[in-house]
């Protein structure tokens, strides 16, 4: 299939793939922390 690069649609994979990596970071960066405070408390 092909698309006009003006045409929307295939860029929403993009768009959602790169939301959900934005995610997944954030969440990865929030379990780092508490792994982090949790082996300071020690």
């Amino acid at each position: 299939m092909y698309y006009s690069p003006c045409y929307p649609v295939p860029l929403l994979p993009v768009y959602y793939s790169l939301l959900m990596y934005l995610l997944n970071k954030h969440e990865n960066q929030q379990q780092y922390a508490l792994l982090t405070t949790l082996s300071m408390s020690r």
